[in-house]
């Protein structure tokens, strides 16, 4: 498809360069129709064409309980199954952690994921200040893949 030239103020519209214009959009339509359901697809590195709509989304809510401690390590390293699905390539996975307790106890704790692999991943809490009273918090992890 080609671009289609901007025209300079005051020229006339003239056959020839609707004409273009109406290629153009046609030439657009016919590209974005031909997709399955009108969704995006993904080339994937073995030249299968994959659909938005074989995405497999993948979510879970953890607690964990913590008491007083000094040191940054909360936890040792935790596995996730995905819930039991195995992606075909290694999934996008994002990982939250939220406060359960008062405002007074809450502490800075992150989750870092350690690997990301097709059918399970692992992650590991940690503290950036140790923590000085128990704690509840919750580690939501979600997975995106196909």
């Amino acid at each position: 498809m080609t671009s289609i030239p901007i025209p300079s103020s005051g020229q006339p519209l003239d056959l020839s360069y609707l004409t273009t214009i109406a290629t153009s959009i046609n030439d657009l339509y016919s590209q974005t129709n031909s997709s399955t359901f009108n969704k995006s697809s993904k080339i994937m590195p073995s030249t299968n064409k994959q659909t938005t709509s074989e995405l497999i989304f993948a979510a879970e809510r953890v607690k964990y309980s913590v008491g007083i401690t000094a040191a940054k390590s909360l936890t040792t390293s935790t596995k996730w199954n995905y819930g039991g699905v195995t992606f075909t390539t290694a999934p996008v996975v994002q990982i939250t952690v939220e406060f359960a307790g008062s405002p007074s106890t809450q502490k800075s704790v992150i989750a870092v994921i350690n690997s990301v692999g097709n059918s399970e991943m692992s992650y590991q809490f940690y503290s950036v200040d140790g923590i000085t009273a128990a704690a509840d918090y919750y580690v939501h992890i979600t997975a995106i893949g196909y």
